[in-house]
This record gives structure tokens, C-alpha cells and sequence, in this order.
């Protein structure tokens, strides 16, 4: 199987403005990416899709490709299908599958995208893997606003009594962390989707799986780096 990598690094930023090609100790942000993607030697190309010319620039003098998507793709509420399915539709890739590593996780080791890439490979009836990590907030934990009052999410299949459960006793639940994504190819050429059945979970764990989009974030991330806990790679 042959798989591309696709970063993808849109401007505009509200909680964290800048921070793809924010310095970070001495390097863009999304500089760690790329390089945690070629250092892993599994991926026929490294290509970053972006509305900014700035972030084309950095991208090349780090050893990716770059590519220009349109303004109307790259607004706060455009979707994850869209950029891939114009990157993928550009490139004219027709390699087995895509992963999707967001350069906002400086952390990622080279050892946990090659772990993904032999799970999601030794398991022919995977369509996809996502990283997750455990959920901080458990979702049956959780209300949403309904008419003046508020409901509890397990309402939806009339199990309120999750609400009222101690947390022990409720399902593991796990949290899309953004680290890496694979998907087949043929997902978006055939399937008109991302995501289908069967999605692979890979667990992370603290500290890999930070992911820096406010600032907090970002001031984690240093202190991280600053107190000796994560060694950046060359």
C-alpha cells in the first residue's frame, strides 16, 4: 500500500492567530510536522495545503510540497473534505490511502506514525484510523440548550439515567486528537467521505498528543519543553 501525507495549514486563526508558522523555538510550528513526516520514510509525498503564500514559502524550505487552496474552502466553517478532496483532486493522487497530520502537534513521534501505518496496513477491512485520546469530559456528562431548558445528551436515545451514573461506570470514551488520520483514497473518489466504517482506534497518551490551538496551548507547550519533559528533534 502507498500512502501520501497531507498537513493542512489555513490562516486566520482566531484563538491562536499565527500559530502555524509561529515560532517555536527556532523553527515555524508546522516545521516539527514536516519533519516528524519525512523522518518516518512511509509517505510517497509530504504536501501542505494552505491559503497563505507566507506558509507555501516556509513549507518548501522545509522539504514539503505546496499547495494553493481557494478562499472559499479555507473559512472557519469550511470542512475537512473539502481541502482533501481539492488537494487530492490537484495532486491527482491515486495512492492507496491519506494520512492527515496537523501541524499544531509539535509532539508526534516518528515511532507513533509508523505504529499507525502497520495497524491501519495489517487489517483488510479498516477504512480508516484515527488517533484518540481518553476523553477528559465523559459525553454522557454533558447538556445542550433546548428550548429554555437544557438536555442531557443521552436524552437522544432516551437513556437519562447516564446523566446521574458515576463516571466509573460508564463506557470508556475516547477523543479525536488530531495527531494522525488515515483514511483510504477511495473514501473521497469513491465514497464522497472521510470517515466509514471501520475507523481503527490508536491510543495516545500525554504529552504526544498536545494540541496547540489556543493559547494556553501554546504556553504548555513551551513550559513542556522548557522543564525537560519533551526533547524536540533536531
Amino acid at each position: 500500500m502507498k500512502i501520501i501525507a497531507l498537513i493542512p495549514a489555513r490562516s486566520g486563526s482566531k484563538r491562536c492567530p499565527g500559530k502555524n508558522t509561529r515560532m517555536f523555538f527556532g523553527h515555524p510550528l508546522i516545521a516539527y510536522t514536516i519533519r516528524s513526516a519525512k523522518a518516518a520514510g512511509i509517505f510517497t509525498d509530504i504536501v501542505v495545503s494552505t491559503d497563505s503564500q507566507e506558509t507555501m514559502e516556509i513549507a518548501t524550505s522545509y522539504g514539503a510540497h505546496a499547495i494553493l487552496r481557494p478562499d472559499e474552502i479555507s473559512q472557519d466553517h469550511s470542512t475537512d473534505y473539502q481541502w482533501v478532496e481539492h488537494a487530492l483532486k490537484t495532486l491527482g493522487c491515486h495512492d492507496d490511502a491519506f494520512g492527515i497530520l496537523r501541524p499544531t502537534n509539535p509532539f508526534r513521534t516518528v515511532e507513533t506514525i509508523k505504529a499507525c501505518w502497520e495497524e491501519f496496513r495489517a487489517d483488510r477491512f479498516a477504512r480508516g484510523l484515527r488517533t484518540m485520546r481518553e476523553a477528559r469530559e465523559h459525553p454522557d456528562k454533558m447538556w445542550w440548550p433546548c428550548g429554555g431548558y437544557a438536555l442531557p445528551f443521552g436524552a437522544r436515545d432516551g437513556r437519562w439515567e447516564r446523566v446521574d451514573m458515576p463516571t466509573q461506570l460508564l463506557a470508556n470514551a475516547y477523543y479525536q486528537d488530531g495527531l494522525f488520520y488515515i483514511n483510504l483514497t477511495d473514501n473521497v473518489y469513491g465514497q464522497y467521505s472521510l470517515t466509514l466504517p471501520a475507523v481503527i482506534p490508536h491510543i495516545t497518551t500525554f504529552p504526544e498528543n498536545l494540541d496547540i490551538n489556543t493559547e494556553m496551548d501554546w504556553l504548555s507547550a513551551e513550559a513542556l519543553v522548557e522543564n525537560g519533559m519533551v526533547k524536540l528533534p533536531e
